[in-house]
């Protein structure tokens, strides 16, 4: 008699802990998933600051437009390029907002409203297949310093200054 009550004992036991823990786990279960999805237990330890050359910002935004060219059938609008590629430019293993840094010539990091680049009015809303020269720059170092700056990389181009063409080629 003794070993039917011990038994019995360990089913009842094991069935009431699986019952305390779904009635916590639905219970709690939305708040700390939310509170996983905030980033509330991520200690940031794997989340960097974007750190980038001047190459390295082109290259992002060069891939970042071939990637938008190729889901939208067309490069932006040249107005509101800057706008259409943010959302291609962060990355898990960086901080929140640090893949904007991408957009900012390095030397205009921390400047609000200067960003320095300025994208080819020759490719404003094109499919790829329709620009006629793919060794002009893209994306181009500008004189031009505010957001979704655009026009003629031979008006605009920085003194010595660097661009991306559509094949990734860098080029002055």
């Amino acid at each position: 008699m003794a070993s039917a009550r011990k038994k019995w004992f360990k089913r009842g036991s094991g069935v009431a802990l699986l019952l305390a823990v779904v009635f916590i786990g639905v219970y709690y279960g939305p708040l700390f998933y939310g509170l996983w999805q905030r980033g509330f237990f991520d200690r940031g330890s794997a989340k960097k600051q974007y750190e980038g050359t001047s190459i390295d910002n082109l290259k992002f935004m060069r891939t970042a437009l071939m990637g938008y060219e190729e889901s939208e059938g067309q490069f932006p609008i040249a107005g509101g390029w800057m706008d259409a590629i943010e959302n291609r430019l962060s990355t898990d293993d960086l901080k929140k907002g640090e893949g904007m840094k991408k957009l900012v010539y390095p030397e205009y990091e921390g400047q609000a409203g200067k960003y320095g680049y300025a994208f080819n009015d020759a490719m404003s809303g094109k499919y790829k297949g329709d620009v006629r020269d793919t060794k002009a720059p893209m994306v181009f170092e500008s004189t031009a310093t505010e957001k979704n700056a655009h026009g003629d990389p031979a008006k605009l181009r920085r003194p010595g200054g660097l661009g991306i063409t559509m094949g990734g080629q860098i080029v002055r």
